[in-house]
């Protein structure tokens, strides 16, 4: 059962950040940009996957990714287009520790992509096993490592 508080405390932020106005200013615009749904699932999961460290250096990466997917970031998976773009010889980074082998790796099989995010106390664990033509990814919840 929430408390009073907690409860207060979520509609508070959703009245906060559940609006219009708030989504230019955040990562969650790159899924937003698409239509079909497969290509707002490849979106928002690259995008939560760049989604850690400084607002500014996430937007500005995430909309170069976008740029490079194009008009549908599926037809960028289906087709390949990503080989171009990320080569398992560079192991520079993409963004932070990123590197733009581990992108392809992310493209093209998903191995051994683990991510962790922390939500309200709890880790969630996500494992993409299949590259993203296999959304959606397998998610699971852990209480510790």
């Amino acid at each position: 059962m929430i408390s009073l508080e907690l409860k207060e405390l979520l509609i508070e932020a959703a009245s906060r950040y559940e609006t219009a106005d708030f989504i230019p200013k955040d990562p969650v615009q790159f899924p937003h940009r698409y239509k079909m749904k497969r290509d707002i699932e490849i979106a928002g999961l690259v995008t939560a996957l760049m989604s850690f460290g400084n607002r500014k250096q996430i937007i500005g990466k995430a909309d170069k990714l976008c740029l490079m997917m194009g008009k549908s970031p599926l037809e960028y998976v289906k087709e390949r287009v990503f080989e171009k773009d990320f080569s398992y010889d560079d192991n520079s980074s993409f963004y932070r520790m990123i590197s733009h082998a581990n992108f392809r790796d992310i493209f093209e099989k998903g191995c051994p992509v683990k991510v962790v995010f922390a939500v309200a106390g709890f880790f969630l664990f996500v494992t993409v096993r299949q590259g993203l033509s296999a959304l959606p990814a397998r998610a699971t919840a852990f209480s510790g490592w």
